[in-house]
C-alpha cells in the first residue's frame, strides 16, 4: 500500500501532465520516448507540418521545436537535442512569413493576394514597400496547414506576371536583412522574433 502511494502522482504532477497532453494535442508534435513534456514552436524559424524538425530541451520550458537546419539550433548543445515528429492526424493552421519581390504595377498586389487565397492561404498580415525605380516588395504573414500548401501558394505567386522572386522567411538573419535592405519590417517587428532557445 505504501509503495502504491509513493508511486501515485502528486497533484502538481497531474496538472503538469494534463498541460503537456494539451500542448501535444494543440501543436501536433510528439517527442520520441516522452509523453509528459510541454511542447512549443521556435519563433526564429516557425516550422510547418511536413518540414524536417528537431526538438531542443529548454530549461524549464519543455521542448522547443525548430527546423532541422535552423541556425539557432545548429549552434546549440547537441546533448539537449531530441527527436520529434509530426502527428499526421492533427493539422492546425501555422503561421509562416514570405516575401514577394516584383516589378511595381497596377493591380499586382491584388493578383498576388488572389493567388494566396485561391490556394486556401489566410493572410494574417501584409506590408508593402515600393521604390522610385519601379520595384516593390510584399511581406506576408500567412496561416497555412502544412509545407505542401505553402509550396502550392509560392508556385501560384511565381506565376503572377511581374513577380520576380518569392521567398519563405525562415531565419532571424533573413528578417534583419530584409528590414535593412527594404524597410519592410520595422525594428520592433524584427527584434520581437529574437528569443532564447
Amino acid at each position: 500500500v505504501v509503495e502504491k502511494l509513493q508511486r501515485k502522482d502528486s497533484p502538481l504532477e497531474r496538472i503538469f501532465q494534463k498541460a503537456a497532453k494539451a500542448s501535444r494535442q494543440k501543436v501536433g508534435v510528439q517527442v520520441s520516448g516522452h509523453d509528459d513534456i510541454l511542447i512549443r514552436f521556435a519563433r526564429c524559424c516557425e516550422p510547418l507540418p511536413g518540414d524536417r524538425i528537431v526538438g531542443f530541451i529548454s530549461r524549464g520550458r519543455g521542448v522547443t521545436v525548430h527546423l532541422a537546419n535552423c541556425a539557432q539550433v545548429m549552434k546549440s548543445d547537441p546533448l539537449r537535442r531530441v527527436d520529434v515528429f509530426w502527428d499526421s492526424d492533427l493539422k492546425n493552421p501555422r503561421r509562416v512569413r514570405i516575401t514577394v519581390h516584383c516589378q511595381d504595377a497596377m493591380g499586382l498586389l491584388a493578383n498576388v493576394t488572389s493567388a494566396i487565397t485561391t490556394n486556401r492561404g489566410n493572410i494574417a498580415n501584409a506590408q508593402v514597400k515600393t521604390t522610385d525605380v519601379g520595384k516593390a516588395v510584399f511581406a506576408f504573414e500567412l496561416l497555412v496547414e502544412d509545407a505542401r500548401q505553402l509550396e502550392s501558394i509560392i508556385r501560384a505567386i511565381e506565376m503572377v506576371p511581374g513577380v520576380r522572386r518569392v521567398e519563405r522567411v525562415k531565419h532571424i538573419t533573413t528578417l534583419v536583412q530584409m528590414s535593412e535592405e527594404s524597410d519592410i519590417l520595422p525594428d520592433d517587428k524584427v527584434t520581437s522574433e529574437i528569443e532564447d532557445l
